[in-house]
C-alpha cells in the first residue's frame, strides 16, 4: 500500500472515530431544560459542613458562629446544583475586613479528577472557579450538557438521571480585628454564578442560609442571651429602654445590639450586648394565636468571654425554665419584668416596684397603685445671661420613689408652645434676645413633676462697657464740670460789675494845675468822704520787672487772681499765691470807659482827674 492510499484511510477512520465519539455523547448527554439562563437560588443547596475557630456557648444556638477578634478560621460550605437550565462554575466567599489565608476544594464522589482554582483580588473576598467547563448546545431543538459524561468540572444537573453535582468549598481567613456584632453587608456571604460558557458575566445569586451574620468577640465581653422554649410564642426585648426585635417571620433578624434566631424546632433565641450595671435586658412575650393556654417557657443567662484563644467562657443564670401565662391574643404583651429591676415577674417579690410586696398588694401587676411621682426634680443651667449666638446647657435631676429605672426628662419655655427638647442634659442655642423661662418636666410614664430655671438671651454688644469708654465718660463728665465752673465764675463777675454800675456814681473832681508845679487846683464839686469803687481789675498779666499803673485819687477793689483764681487784696499787684504780676487796666470812675494811664481827661464824659504813679 502506497503512502497517499495509508494516509486516505488514516484519515478516514479518524473521521469515524470522531463521529462515533460525539454521537455517543450526545446520546448519553440527553435534553435537560433551557440554555442560558441565570441559576435560580432555591434550585442550587448550600449548607455548613465545618467551622473551625469558632467558640461554643452551650445556652448560644451552634449556627450563631463567634470568632476571637484577629484569630485565624475557617469556613467549609458544600454546593448543590439542582438547577436543570444552568450549570455552576463559579463559587464566590466574602467575609468584609477579613484576610484570606487558604483554600481547598473537594468533589462530591472521591476518585475523580476534578480542579477548581481559587483567586483573591481583595481582602475578604474568595472566587472559586471550575478549571474546566464544557459549553452547553443546542442539539435537536434543545440544551444539551456534560452530566451524563461528567467529564468537566462544573456542577451540573440531569433530572433524567437524577443526578446532582456537587462539591465543597473551604476558605481560611483571619478574622476581623474590631468585635461586635457583623450583620448585613458586613456579613459572611456566599454566592453562584453560571458565567465561564454559557452565560458569561452572568449576575451572581447568594444562597441560602447566606448572607449569615456572626459575632466577633474579645476577652471581657459580656452578653445576654434569652430562649423562649414555647413555639406557639413570639419574642421582642426592651434592651436599656429602647424596644428592640418586633416579632417577623424571618428565621433571623440583626439589629445593633444583637441577634434574634429562630431554630428548627421553633425555639427562639436573642443574644444581646450587655448593656452594663444598672441596665437591664428584659424580654417581652407575644402569642402567635388567639386563644392559647398554659405557659410559655424561659430561659435567661449571662456569659463574659475570659479567653478568645481558647473559648473560655463563664456563665451566668439570670433565670431557668421561667414560666408565665401565654397571653390570651395576638394584641397582648406579657412584660416579664415590670418594674425594670432585672428580675423576671414571678421570681420578684414585688414585681411592680411599688415598694408594696405582692402578697399585701391590691395589685401587684399594676405600678399605679401607689405609685408616687418622681420627687427632688431640679432644673439647673450653666448660664444664667447669655448673648444671642451663645449656647447654654440645661441640665436636670430627679429621683423616682418607685425606683421606676426610666424616667423622661422634657424641656420647653414660655416663648414658643412647639419648642421641645428630651433628655437629662440638653444644649440649647438659636434663641432670639429675651427672657426665657425654661420648665423641666420629669415623668415615670404615668407621674410626672416640674421645676423652672430662667435665661436671658442678650442682643450682640449690649452687657458691660470696656472699661476705656468708662475712663472716657469720666474725663468728660470732669470737662463738663470745669466748663460749668468758669462760666459760673465768670457769670459772677459780670452780676459784681453790673451791681456796681448800677448804683450812682458821684462826679469826681475834676483837678487843673494852675500856678506852681507843688499845688494842684481841684476844680470841681468837692471830693465825698467816700471814694469811688475801682473798676475792674484787667486780665493782663504784668512781666517781671514791669511798674504797674495806679490812680491816686480811687480806691482799688479786691480782685481773683486771674492765672490761679486765688483772691487778691485791693491794692495787690502780684499775687502771693502764684507770683504772678499784672498790669492795671484804668477806667473812668464816672462812666467806667477805658482810659491811658496818661489821661487827666474821659474822652468819654469829659471829667477831669489826677492820676499818680503808684509805687510797685
Amino acid at each position: 500500500m502506497d503512502v497517499r492510499r495509508r494516509e486516505v484511510i488514516l484519515v478516514l477512520l479518524t473521521s469515524i472515530l470522531v463521529i462515533s465519539a460525539l454521537g455517543a455523547l450526545v446520546m448519553l448527554d440527553r435534553s435537560h431544560g433551557s440554555f442560558g439562563k441565570e441559576i435560580n437560588p432555591a434550585q442550587v443547596d448550600a449548607s455548613i459542613t465545618n467551622v473551625q475557630g469558632s467558640i461554643a456557648v452551650e445556652q448560644v444556638p451552634s449556627d450563631l458562629y463567634m470568632f476571637g477578634a484577629g484569630l485565624s478560621a475557617s469556613l467549609s460550605v458544600q454546593i448543590t446544583n439542582m438547577d436543570p437550565d444552568n450549570d455552576i462554575d463559579s463559587v464566590r466567599f466574602t467575609i468584609p475586613d477579613s484576610q484570606v489565608q487558604t483554600s481547598s476544594f473537594e468533589w462530591y464522589r472521591s476518585g475523580e479528577d476534578h480542579e477548581w482554582n481559587m483567586a483573591s483580588d481583595q481582602p475578604g473576598v474568595a472566587i472559586f472557579t471550575a478549571q474546566n467547563d464544557l459549553p452547553g448546545h443546542i442539539f435537536g431543538g434543545s440544551a444539551q450538557y456534560d452530566v451524563a459524561g461528567n467529564i468537566d468540572d462544573a456542577l451540573d444537573h440531569d433530572p433524567l438521571n437524577n443526578t446532582n453535582e456537587e462539591a465543597t468549598f473551604t476558605l481560611g481567613f483571619t478574622a476581623p480585628a474590631q468585635p461586635g456584632f457583623k450583620t448585613g453587608a458586613n456579613s459572611i456571604n456566599v454566592e453562584v454564578a453560571d458565567m465561564l460558557t454559557e452565560t458569561p458575566g452572568a449576575a451572581w445569586q447568594t444562597v441560602d442560609p447566606f448572607p449569615m451574620p456572626y459575632l466577633v468577640v474579645e476577652n471581657g465581653n459580656r452578653f445576654v442571651v434569652m430562649v423562649l422554649k414555647t413555639s406557639t410564642c413570639d419574642m421582642s426585648i426592651v434592651h436599656d429602654g429602647t424596644p428592640y426585635f418586633v416579632p417577623t417571620r424571618s428565621d433571623i433578624t440583626t439589629s445593633s445590639v444583637g441577634f434574634k434566631l429562630t431554630d428548627d424546632q421553633g425555639k427562639t433565641f436573642i443574644v444581646v450586648s450587655d448593656p452594663g450595671t444598672g441596665k437591664v435586658v428584659k424580654p417581652m412575650v407575644y402569642a402567635k394565636s388567639s386563644g392559647l393556654q398554659g405557659d410559655f417557657t424561659l430561659s435567661m443567662f449571662r456569659f463574659e468571654v475570659i479567653s478568645k484563644v481558647t473559648g473560655e467562657v463563664s456563665i451566668g443564670t439570670i433565670a431557668t425554665d421561667y414560666l408565665e401565662g401565654i397571653p390570651a391574643d395576638t394584641t397582648t404583651t406579657v412584660n416579664t419584668d415590670l418594674d425594670n429591676d432585672g428580675i423576671l415577674n414571678n421570681l420578684d417579690t414585688d414585681m411592680d416596684g411599688d415598694g408594696i410586696a405582692n402578697n399585701i398588694d391590691p395589685d401587684p401587676r399594676d405600678p399605679l397603685v401607689n405609685n408616687v411621682a418622681p420627687t427632688n426634680v431640679v432644673a439647673s443651667v450653666d448660664k444664667e445671661v447669655v448673648k444671642e449666638d451663645e449656647s447654654f446647657v440645661l441640665t436636670g435631676a430627679a429621683t423616682d420613689a418607685n425606683n421606676d429605672d426610666v424616667l423622661t426628662f422634657t424641656w420647653t419655655h414660655d416663648k414658643d408652645t412647639a419648642w421641645k427638647m428630651t433628655g437629662e442634659s440638653v444644649t440649647v442655642d438659636g434663641l432670639s434676645p429675651d427672657t426665657y423661662i425654661f420648665t423641666l418636666t420629669v415623668s415615670d410614664g404615668t407621674l410626672s413633676a416640674k421645676d423652672t430655671v430662667s435665661v436671658t438671651v442678650e442682643k450682640k454688644g449690649t452687657g458691660s462697657l470696656p472699661i476705656t469708654l468708662i475712663i472716657a465718660g469720666v474725663i468728660f463728665a470732669i470737662i463738663i464740670v470745669v466748663i460749668i465752673i468758669i462760666f459760673a465764675r465768670r457769670g459772677t463777675t459780670e452780676e459784681e460789675k453790673g451791681d456796681d454800675s448800677s448804683e450812682p456814681m458821684e462826679t469826681a473832681p475834676t483837678s487843673e494845675k494852675t500856678g506852681t508845679d507843688e499845688e494842684d487846683v481841684i476844680v470841681g464839686p468837692p471830693a465825698s468822704d467816700e471814694a469811688p469803687p475801682m473798676p475792674p481789675r484787667g486780665e493782663t498779666i504784668a512781666k517781671e520787672g514791669l511798674a504797674a499803673t495806679t490812680v491816686t485819687d480811687v480806691e482799688m477793689l479786691a480782685d481773683p487772681c486771674p492765672e490761679c483764681g486765688n483772691p487778691l487784696g485791693a491794692n495787690e499787684m502780684k499775687c502771693h499765691s502764684c507770683g504772678a504780676e499784672f498790669d492795671l487796666d484804668l477806667y473812668c470812675p464816672n462812666c467806667e470807659s477805658k482810659i491811658d494811664e496818661s489821661d487827666s481827661v474821659c474822652k468819654n464824659c469829659g471829667i477831669k482827674f489826677d492820676l499818680e504813679e503808684r509805687p510797685n
